[in-house]
């Protein structure tokens, strides 16, 4: 198994590939960019030690890399408010 992470994502569709409908999940604005444009990844390790290295004063942020990757995304999602 390949233990390298992530960095991109993209379309590489088989040579007989038809071109796909305008029908689910072609039709998810997600889906389109991302064969269009592909996907650069950014580890969210990476974000968590800039979180930690510049914490949020006022509210006090998680210790993301205590979390589980579950755990840290929903923190990180309530604190949507509280960060600028």
């Amino acid at each position: 198994m390949d233990r390298r992470p992530v960095r991109r994502v993209e379309f590489d569709p088989p040579d007989d590939f038809a071109v796909p409908p305008p029908a689910w999940p072609w039709s998810l604005p997600p889906v389109r960019q991302l064969v269009a444009d592909g996907l650069d990844l950014a580890p969210m390790h990476g974000f968590f030690s800039y979180l930690e290295t510049n914490p949020n004063r006022s509210s006090g942020d998680p210790d993301f890399h205590e979390m589980s990757h579950g755990e840290s995304f929903l923190a990180l999602l309530g604190l949507g408010s509280s960060r600028p």
